[in-house]
């Protein structure tokens, strides 16, 4: 028998691929890359397909499905990878949706399906089935923000690049933007705020507008921290230059300042952003439950306890002044889903027979567990103490509202001067203990216990919760910090200080 050579060349005369010839329906010999036909003239030649940018991602065979993947699923998807080195797209994308549709849940596929196709619908489509699966896939959700308008596509390459934000300290005022709260009806700035109700009262005509009817619900951490590392810097600002609306004088308030009556017009002003955009306004606002009389009432009472009577034997500690004021003060919100590993084992020093039933039982074993922690605040304010604030004891989220300027009434109110991202980490680091010690118990003494708990989703939100802030004047010239709940009413009192430390 002879022998057949193949007179086919084995590289493409065009693009010099090889093994990517073969014969056509016209029955000449075809590249299936750049579509070259043997014998085609210049005029002939079909158009080329569309050109693709260059993947970028890294191309591999391992997976991130957190499950089983089927061997057909799997086959299907190394057929694709091998498509995209080869930058078959077409291919490419028949073998990701041959693997999806034997596996609908195979995460891999529609990863490179939302990678591969330029339709913005079915990009949207599966990088949300990658999202419904694994909330806080950075890939996923980064690229559903550009989709969504919510990061631009400058920003986002920044967060791929993972170059470290510039912190720039502002040292002149930053013009901010402010609302003038006032009443529809006759322009008095007398507005106030009752408990409860979806309405600001004028004081002056009696009328009523509707408030806090938007969304204060929690926000995504990772869509979040994805913003901030897509801007070129991070601002810190010292001052705000402040521009009143309804006499046009302007003056210098610090960068905590929220809102402020000017001292020309007698206008309230609340502080909406400013020039840099270097904050967000709160999500929402816990109202005032205890009013000022209870409040001072309260302080008295502290003052006069048992406690500050024995005080008095050794310091003139009577109280002979205070000044009460409302103030609304930030606090970061955190909803945290977490993945406890515990894991049980004998001490070293243990000794026992490893045939009896009880050494068997009490061998090393490994318990994994999902824990949520939700509301869990931490303070985004530096002054008064937290430490002092922490004493009044939780604020109760269940009666938050939906953040309007009109709501803060005659109260002061204060920028945040901790960011979502400072507050995340000790969020975690107290969440972290707070787990340990849950599941941390031994179950037997000869045992040892370890837990590993990890953070798999987080979510946030700013409020302002309501405080009444006292200056206590002593009789012995001494000035001294206190404060009261503005929802339960408890008191606390801060330590002592001569007025020039004060």
């Amino acid at each position: 028998m002879s022998v057949i050579r193949s007179l086919a060349p084995k590289k493409c005369p065009n693009c010099d691929a090889p093994k990517s010839l073969f014969v056509d329906d016209d029955r000449k010999l075809t590249c299936r890359l750049c579509g070259w036909k043997e014998g085609q003239t210049e005029d002939e030649k079909a158009p080329p397909p569309p050109q693709r940018k260059k993947m970028d991602w890294p191309l591999s065979y391992g997976t991130i499905h957190p499950g089983r993947v089927e061997t057909w699923t799997q086959a299907k998807f190394n057929s694709g990878i091998d498509a995209v080195r080869q930058e078959r797209y077409d291919d490419a994308i028949r073998s990701f949706e041959q693997a999806v549709d034997n596996q609908h849940d195979f995460l891999d596929g529609h990863l490179w399906l939302a990678r591969l196709h330029d339709e913005p619908d079915l990009k949207r489509k599966h990088y949300g089935v990658i999202v419904a699966y694994q909330p806080n896939h950075e890939e996923a959700i980064r690229e559903l923000m550009v989709l969504n308008g919510q990061l631009t596509k400058e920003e986002a390459n920044r967060t791929v690049e993972g170059q470290e934000q510039v912190v720039v300290a502002v040292d002149s005022p930053v013009k901010a933007t402010a609302a003038t709260i006032q009443c529809s009806e006759c322009g008095s700035s007398d507005m106030r705020h009752f408990e409860g109700e979806p309405f600001a009262t004028c004081n002056t005509c009696g009328h009523r507008e509707r408030v806090g009817h938007g969304d204060y619900g929690m926000k995504s951490f990772t869509m979040s921290i994805l913003k901030q590392r897509g801007q070129t810097a991070k601002w810190d600002v010292g001052e705000r230059l402040l521009h009143c609306n309804n006499c046009s004088a302007q003056r210098t308030v610090t960068a905590e300042t929220l809102n402020q009556e000017c001292p020309f017009c007698g206008s309230k002003q609340v502080i909406v952003k400013d020039a840099l955009d270097s904050f967000v306004q709160p999500d929402g606002l816990i109202p005032f439950h205890v009013d000022k009389a209870f409040a001072e009432d309260a302080i008295w009472k502290a003052a006069e306890s048992g406690v500050e009577k024995l005080k008095g034997f050794f310091v003139n500690n009577k109280v002979r002044q205070t000044l009460v004021n409302g103030v609304y003060l930030p606090f970061w919100y955190f909803d945290t889903v977490w993945s406890v590993k515990r894991v049980i084992k004998p001490k070293n020093d243990s000794i026992y027979d490893s045939s009896t039933l009880s050494a068997i039982q009490r061998s090393v074993r490994t318990e994994e567990m999902t824990e949520a922690e939700n509301n869990w605040p931490v303070a985004a304010f530096t002054s008064p103490s937290p430490k002092l604030v922490n004493r009044l004891g939780r604020f109760m989220v269940d009666q938050v509202q939906s953040y309007d300027a009109r709501l803060l009434g005659e109260h002061a109110a204060e920028i945040y001067s901790k960011d979502f991202q400072k507050a995340s980490l000790q969020a975690r680091n107290q969440l972290v203990k707070l787990l340990r010690n849950q599941h941390g118990t031994q179950p037997f003494g000869d045992e040892e216990v370890t837990v590993t708990p990890m953070l798999t989703q987080m979510q946030f939100r700013l409020v302002l919760a309501p405080v009444w802030v006292v200056t206590i004047i002593e009789a012995d010239g001494d000035v001294r910090p206190g404060l009261v709940h503005g929802q339960t009413g408890k008191a606390v009192l801060g330590k002592a200080r001569k007025p020039e430390l004060a």
